[in-house]
């Protein structure tokens, strides 16, 4: 459950996500090609979650015409206030700022927005914000927010594995709500039952392993694009 890079290659792990990098080049095109923001800055996490998108805004910066008005990194998980961060990111002029964040850093940063009546500027969500659920704060202040979603929204959406999906959820886990968490995890854990039933009922690691890389065009029921898998090409 990654979408680092580094790990790319490995026989014995299997991603997931789309890369961190090209999450958000995508990002960053849709920015400027599509909403015509020419200013951009980042709050990120003082990680290496939080440099991959920082390097990756600063590397596309000449290419896509943009300039990068503020970095502000966030070092505590969970901070008492991102008062200075966000004064600062308001005094560079940015029109849209990317939130490489985890959830109760962005939320403060959602609360120091409203706090001071920021509302002229778009924030962009990546990672486990893509959820909207965890951009629910007190004010609204997490309302507009954009970002990358990878699937079919999981409650509402007509594609038949994810009506099966919900229906599943209601039988096993009644009254609980769907995310796009949930809905990973049931997609994921799908996609390892058909290695299971591939490698047979002797099933070794090594068997396992070669019958996911034998996976070609294994389908979710509309959840993700069919998945087609190699010995040199583990990301699903």
């Amino acid at each position: 459950h990654t979408g680092a890079g580094a790990i790319h290659g490995l026989r014995y792990v299997f991603t997931s996500f789309p890369f961190y990098e090209d999450e958000c080049r995508y990002m960053l095109k849709y920015l400027v090609n599509e909403r015509g923001h020419r200013k951009l800055a980042i709050a990120y996490a003082d990680n290496a979650y939080g440099y991959l998108f920082r390097d990756a805004l600063r590397a596309e910066g000449a290419a896509l015409g943009y300039e990068v008005v503020s970095e502000q990194a966030v070092v505590d998980m969970n901070p008492a206030t991102l008062a200075a961060e966000v004064a600062a990111l308001r005094d560079s002029g940015a029109e849209a700022v990317i939130m490489a964040l985890y959830v109760e850093q962005a939320q403060k940063l959602l609360q120091e927005k409203g706090a001071i009546g920021w509302d002229n500027v778009q924030l962009v969500s990546t990672g486990p914000l893509t959820d909207a659920n965890t951009l629910n704060v007190a004010g609204g202040h997490g309302e507009g927010t954009i970002g990358l979603n990878f699937y079919p929204d999981a409650a509402t959406s007509e594609e038949h594995g994810i009506v099966a999906f919900r229906e599943l959820m209601e039988e096993y886990h009644p009254g609980k709500a769907v995310n796009n968490y949930s809905l990973y995890g049931y997609v994921y854990g799908k996609l390892i039952l058909a290695g299971l039933e591939a490698a047979g009922p002797n099933v070794t690691r090594e068997r396992f392993i070669n019958a996911m890389e034998e996976l070609e065009d294994w389908p979710s029921g509309g959840i993700m694009p069919p998945v087609s898998l190699s010995s040199s090409n583990h990301h699903a």
